[in-house]
Parts: structure tokens; C-alpha cells; sequence
């Protein structure tokens, strides 16, 4: 999705390695985890404004973490899920809707994670051989300006849980 650089790192990294591994690895998926959950819902909202025409893409985003392929970083993923597929059909009032199908098959097939970057990246001009206009489709930018806009939240959530396991293992294990 993009990466959030925190402006305070060296003394959150400070604060995270002087605790226990166990402890530190647990508190960083647990604040990645809030921190995906918090962009993935506010991504949903942007899609929602900006690019909705049946709710597909928009119900497509899912987030996870896992551990990069080292093994020693924990990275949290958001992004449109690839199984997340379906058709669109008309309603009875005639709007277009996404009917989720994993077998679905045909012209009216869709699958969000094929056009989630075309939707935010945007594209150029194109024709065909004969000089048709193919139309062009404007960049949204919904995932940067999610990103950018929600920074300053992340960077205040990951302190506040370094600076609270850090408490309390302090207090756990002060000498009596």
C-alpha cells in the first residue's frame, strides 16, 4: 500500500528494544493491526466517495500482518483481496450491483484487485489501431491521501503502545 515513515523512529526503536522480544514482537502486531484496521476502514470510506459505482472494490479490501520474508520484520498489508470476485447485475431499479460469485464466469465478471490500481493510479489516453478513443480514466490517489492523511495518527498510536509496554514491563520487574 505505501509505507508511513515515522518522524520520532529512533527513540520508538529505542523504547521497543529495550524490552524483551517476546514482548516487543507482540506489541508490534498488535499496533499494526490497529493500524490496519484504521486505514483499511478509512481507504473504504475514500473508495466510497470517490470511485463506487456497485461496492466491489470498496468490500474487496482486506489487511493483514505477517513477517517480511527475513523473518525479523512484522509488515501490515491492506489492499484489494484477490478471490474477492463476482458479477454486475441490475437491480429491480435498474442500479448496478455486485453479486459475489468465486465461480462467476462471463462478460460482466469482476474482480477489484485486477482494477484497484487503475482506479488509484489512473490512466493515460488510449485508442485503438483504427484511432478509436478508448477514453482515459483520472488518477484518485485515494491511497496516498489515506496514507498522508492518517501519519500522524499511526506515528501517535505505535508510541502510545511502545511507551505502554515499556510502563508496564518496567513496573513488572522493578526490584522489591
Amino acid at each position: 500500500m505505501g509505507r508511513i515513515e515515522l518522524i520520532g523512529a529512533q527513540v520508538l526503536t529505542a523504547n521497543m528494544l529495550s524490552l524483551p522480544r517476546d514482548i516487543r514482537e507482540a506489541v508490534e502486531k498488535s499496533a499494526i493491526k490497529e493500524a490496519n484496521e484504521l486505514v483499511a476502514d478509512q481507504l473504504k470510506g475514500s473508495i466510497r466517495q470517490q470511485a463506487s459505482e456497485t461496492g466491489a472494490l470498496e468490500k474487496s479490501i482486506r489487511h493483514d500482518v505477517r513477517k517480511a520474508k527475513g523473518g525479523n520484520v512484522l509488515i501490515g498489508r491492506i489492499g484489494a483481496d484477490y478471490n474477492h470476485v463476482g458479477t454486475v447485475e441490475r437491480n429491480k431499479k435498474g442500479k448496478k450491483v455486485f453479486k459475489k460469485n468465486k465461480n462467476a464466469a462471463g462478460k460482466n465478471v469482476r474482480r477489484p484487485a485486477k482494477y484497484y490500481h487503475l482506479m488509484n493510479l489512473g490512466t493515460k489516453d488510449r485508442q485503438t489501431k483504427k484511432g478509436y478513443k478508448r477514453g482515459s480514466v483520472d488518477a484518485l490517489n485515494f491511497r496516498e491521501k489515506t496514507i498522508e492523511r492518517l501519519a500522524p495518527i499511526i506515528e501517535r498510536l505505535f508510541e502510545k503502545a511502545a511507551n505502554d509496554a515499556l510502563k508496564k514491563w518496567q513496573n513488572e520487574n522493578l526490584p522489591f
